[in-house]
């Protein structure tokens, strides 16, 4: 009974989808499809409209980016030739932090293409043969992680993975000179070593605690914007049992050294400097190198100090050329602070505080003779091959 009422109502839905068709007239299903497509459409365009506002958003935000980024780099540039290089300005308390920081950044933006040729020239050399000897030691194993500080153009980097290229180590450099990182990327293409655009005291969310098996850094302690605050960070990436390896040219005690290097970086250096620089405003940057190792804050012994208190043990100390330039390394300690110290210091014996100074070797100081002397001749000859007309 009830299905013949219902066939009989299906077979009037029929007729009746049958007679609207007829006369052009949409059936309550039609309508419905019709009505279901609608929504489908509008809500497609709802969500092409809100993808369209994101990408609004987006792009004004990186609009926004791009001239916050431009407008730094304007007040840089503006600090960097507004800066006067004078002893007044290493002890003044207003160039530490990002000032120091903006300045050091815009510096080495300005030389960062012909950086290692000038270092090459202005120290003789002497610069590689320092950093080849202070990175031979490093103790890694297989797979092993290396951050490297200041990397500059990468040539700490290179010389590492070369140095341990039997075994899989990585190392990652790190510096807040954009032109730099680019030619590092441009000079190393092996495919363990990463640079990073970045700051050593502001990366504790880049790096987590206990992430590298050795830091490096090399001749940028005089560079640092808050050089307590980077000698911590660097500390507190270290692994328990890593080492820390610092090497920077310090002002030497012994006076014949101490005359010497005065000279070098006050006569010869901005000869240099004239001789392959052709802007006089990226000229400031060697001014401001060489009196900032006349001027640098710390010594082989503060800083070793420094290290003891922030969990450093088994310091090493070795001076290159009778203290013009020192290797600093030290090992991270397996004991935490002990808790019921109020200054948090760390349970160790006093041995282990007692940096061991390697002896003088006559060598570091022979080898920059011996290249000064071969360069002395190269350009003597130059000279003479020069058709002069006088």
């Amino acid at each position: 009974m009830y299905d013949t009422e219902e066939n009989e109502d299906d077979d009037d839905d029929d007729e009746e989808e049958e007679i609207a068709s007829d006369f052009g007239m949409e059936s309550t299903s039609a309508a419905r499809l019709r009505r279901g497509a609608s929504k489908k459409s509008s809500s497609s365009l709802s969500s092409s409209s809100s993808s369209g506002k994101t990408k609004k958003n987006d792009f004004k935000e990186s609009l926004t980016r791009v001239s916050k980024e431009e407008e730094d780099d304007e007040d840089a540039r503006r600090n960097f030739d507004e800066t006067a290089v004078s002893y007044g300005l290493f002890n003044s308390p207003a160039f530490e932090g990002k000032r120091k920081l903006r300045f050091v950044r815009e510096l080495f933006d300005r030389i960062a293409t012909n950086y290692d040729f000038m270092n090459a020239w202005i120290s003789l050399g002497g610069t590689s043969y320092w950093r080849l000897r202070a990175l031979r030691n490093l103790q890694l194993r297989l797979h092993g992680k290396v951050l490297d500080v200041g990397c500059g153009s990468g040539i700490s980097t290179q010389r590492i993975l070369r140095r341990y290229k039997g075994i899989c180590v990585e190392c990652e450099g790190l510096d807040p000179s954009k032109e730099m990182i680019s030619v590092a990327n441009a000079k190393n293409r092996d495919a363990r070593a990463k640079f990073t655009v970045g700051n050593i005291e502001n990366c504790d969310k880049t790096y987590k605690t206990d992430a590298f098996d050795a830091v490096v850094t090399v001749y940028t302690l005089r560079n640092f914007a808050d050089s307590q605050l980077a000698i911590w960070q660097m500390m507190r990436v270290l692994k328990p049992g890593g080492k820390l390896v610092v090497v920077d040219a310090f002002p030497p005690k012994i006076w014949p050294a101490k005359i010497i290097l005065k000279f070098w970086l006050e006569y010869v250096m901005p000869i240099v400097a004239f001789l392959f620089i052709r802007e006089k405003k990226d000229r400031k940057a060697y001014k401001y190198l060489s009196k900032s190792i006349q001027y640098a804050k710390y010594t082989p012994e503060t800083f070793v100090h420094a290290l003891g208190n922030m969990g450093g043990i088994n310091m090493n100390v070795k001076k290159y050329m009778f203290g013009v330039c020192c290797r600093i390394e030290c090992e991270k300690n397996f004991v935490k602070r002990d808790e019921h110290d109020p200054l948090k210091r760390y349970k160790r014996d006093e041995e282990d505080l007692k940096p061991y100074y390697e002896p003088v070797e006559w060598m570091d100081m022979i080898l920059p003779i011996l290249i000064c002397v071969a360069l002395s001749a190269a350009f003597s000859n130059w000279l003479m091959s020069l058709d002069l007309k006088i």
